[in-house]
């Protein structure tokens, strides 16, 4: 028992099947010279001793045979799980990758792992490579050679480089990632030009296969993306042009309309009738001022390379420019300010402040009929903002159009919207939001009680002064 036991510890420590073999000839030799009568010799008086060997010989190499099989089949199967649980945990580094570039790193670092070899990371775009990427501190050392490989990789889309026919005198093997056109290159170092054994080389080509779907599905899901910004943008263009052709030739026909009874037939009409004309003229024309400033205002804030400058201002000196426009608009019957503001600094741009106070004014003389009453209320919120908030008691805002009221060119369907003489092309909220947004705050709404809607913002008393 004891010599069986010591075969299959020999079986499991070694690998070969010759050395288990004569392991159990030794061992029954061994066992027949110092334990059997007559001792120290080779001979054998009994007749069954023979039989016994033949067995235990037998016994010895089938049990040997067993564990070596035993032994290659837990090697497989570990092989097996380690391929496995290699590929899961590349699986999910890339799962969640939604760039070329993060997709070619992550399976660089797999691959490394894999391999236990250097490896470059070339981002390609347009048949260029526009990002050289060294993983693991390695140095890129590149030859005129290794330019001419990437170029015909780029160019033919298939592997070159060591372990290959193709520039095998370089030291890596170049693997085009990605199809027409390849999207990347992962440059394996081959500095000894090793063979990679057929089980790495099946892991690796399993990775490769599903890093090339995974880069393909990247790029199909940014192309779409794109396609459906291309798309919202165009559909944005056109009803923005839509929108500022109606709303301009509108006014523009009615104050043609007017002059041209003025020059055709100002001796048939009264001095009233006179007036009545050119009042409405002049709104025509305010509107048009006021449509045309801010589709100016919104462009401008709106280009990416754009700075306001934001200065130090009293509220007070606000309130009056406020009170100066309200007056020379005709506004101020209508329109109340409250301020219980004076002397206190804010950091803003005026003139787009103004302009925002403003839209949320002519906002709500336009949306109200006109015997109501809409108050501008300037207050502390806190010790550090101060509160701007213009309030009406008009028919208010439902609740599915307060989700909606921010966005551009929404001109609503319920009554608040439609019972104004003058349809708007929905950019005034817009644009005071985008206004709002450069002075880091944010227009918001909530409902007058019992009835009216209130537009308010707050603006910090201690911003820092600067460039936004």
């Amino acid at each position: 028992m004891i010599f069986l036991i010591g075969i299959i510890l020999l079986s499991i420590w070694t690998r070969s099947y010759i050395i288990g073999f004569l392991a159990a000839i030794i061992n029954v030799f061994v066992f027949n010279y110092f334990f059997t009568e007559p001792r120290y010799t080779f001979e054998v008086y009994r007749f069954d001793y023979p039989i016994t060997f033949i067995v235990s010989i037998l016994t010895s190499i089938l049990t040997s045979a067993l564990l070596k099989q035993i032994k290659f089949q837990y090697s497989i199967t570990k092989k097996q799980l380690y391929r496995t649980d290699l590929l899961f945990q590349f699986n999910d580094s890339i799962k969640q990758t939604y760039t070329v570039e993060n997709l070619l790193i992550n399976a660089g670092y797999q691959i490394n792992q894999l391999l236990q070899q250097s490896i470059t990371i070339y981002v390609i775009n347009q048949s260029k490579v526009i990002k050289t990427i060294p993983l693991q501190n390695h140095i890129d050392n590149t030859t005129q050679q290794h330019e001419q490989a990437l170029s015909w990789v780029i160019k033919n889309e298939r592997q070159a480089g060591a372990t290959t026919d193709t520039f095998p005198g370089i030291n890596k093997w170049l693997i085009p990632i990605g199809t027409s056109p390849i999207k990347g290159i992962l440059a394996i170092d081959n500095q000894s030009s090793q063979v990679i054994n057929p089980y790495d080389a099946s892991i690796l080509e399993s990775m490769l296969n599903e890093l090339s779907l995974a880069v393909e599905n990247v790029t199909l899901l940014k192309q779409t993306r794109e396609s459906m910004l291309q798309a919202e943008r165009q559909l944005t263009h056109s009803n923005f042009l839509r929108s500022i052709s109606h709303d301009i030739r509108t006014p523009l026909t009615t104050i043609m309309g007017n002059l041209d009874i003025l020059v055709s037939h100002s001796k048939d009409m009264s001095i009233i009738e006179k007036e009545q004309l050119l009042v409405h003229s002049f709104q025509e024309s305010q509107y048009l001022y006021l449509l045309v400033t801010n589709i100016l205002s919104l462009t401008k804030l709106q280009s990416s390379n754009v700075q306001i400058k934001l200065q130090p201002y009293l509220v007070s000196e606000l309130v009056e420019e406020i009170d100066m426009i309200l007056e020379r608009r005709h506004l101020k019957k209508r329109i109340t300010v409250s301020s219980s503001v004076d002397l206190q600094f804010i950091h803003i741009d005026s003139k787009l402040i103004l302009q925002a106070l403003f839209n949320l004014i002519e906002n709500a003389v336009k949306h109200t009929s006109t015997d109501t009453k809409i108050n501008l209320s300037i207050r502390y919120a806190s010790d550090e903002q101060i509160e701007f908030a213009v309030i009406d008691e008009g028919p208010g805002i439902s609740l599915e159009e307060q989700q909606k009221i921010f966005e551009p060119f929404y001109t609503g369907s319920n009554k608040y919207f439609k019972d104004n003489q003058k349809e708007s092309m929905g950019l005034g909220l817009y644009l005071v939001q985008t206004i709002l947004h450069k002075h880091q705050s944010n227009l918001q709404y909530k409902p007058n009680q019992p009835h009216g809607s209130i537009f308010y913002f707050n603006i910090d008393t201690d911003f820092n002064e600067g460039d936004i």
